[in-house]
């Protein structure tokens, strides 16, 4: 492992760190196509926002998933490192609380969250709490190994309503501000 991750946060509760096999199923589930078992479970989850007798009522028709791609771009080491330290963590750095996903639940996040349908090539990182989501942004070549957090309202996705968090997975680690804070200054 490079960076001491026990010394950039004020409290964490870790977990048994991620395995290679682990890191390996997560690029798995990352590389793997929307089956026809996930886009059922998908299709049928979704219900007709509208009442009956709008005028959107009928025109409704539910996400259909067949042609979602997922993020497949190489991971930055300093996630995978983070991950070998504690393969999904609840962690505090100042006013920042943050729970981080383990590797198991990232493509169900991915999946029930409809990502690939609202910001296409984004990885969620985990939740603040308060409904916020930071992801990587994968959509353009790593920088310096790494690619930008981003930061969108669960209820809200889309690059177009997220905002930048930082340009890398450790800064984004090292921020201590409520991620409410940076989201709606």
């Amino acid at each position: 492992m490079g960076t001491d991750w026990s010394a950039i946060f004020g409290t964490f509760k870790t977990q048994v760190g991620a395995t290679p096999d682990d890191v390996a199923r997560l690029v798995e589930d990352l590389r793997r196509p929307v089956g026809p078992d996930d886009r059922r479970r998908i299709i049928d989850s979704q219900s007709n926002p509208w009442l009956p007798g709008d005028e959107f009522y009928a025109g409704w028709t539910p996400l259909d998933p067949v042609a979602w791609r997922l993020p497949t771009a190489p991971l930055p080491a300093s996630w995978l490192d983070f991950l070998a330290w504690s393969n999904g963590c609840l962690a505090t750095n100042g006013e920042m609380e943050f729970g981080f996903f383990g590797t198991s639940e990232i493509r169900e996040f991915i999946l029930g969250y409809h990502l690939p349908a609202y910001m296409p090539f984004a990885v969620p990182l985990g939740l603040d709490g308060s409904g916020n989501i930071a992801l990587l942004d994968v959509r353009e070549p790593m920088t310096d190994l790494e690619y930008p957090i981003v930061v969108a309202a669960a209820g809200n996705l889309g690059f177009d309503e997220a905002r930048p968090l930082a340009s890398d997975f450790e800064s984004f680690c090292r921020i201590t501000k409520r991620i409410e804070k940076i989201l709606y200054p």
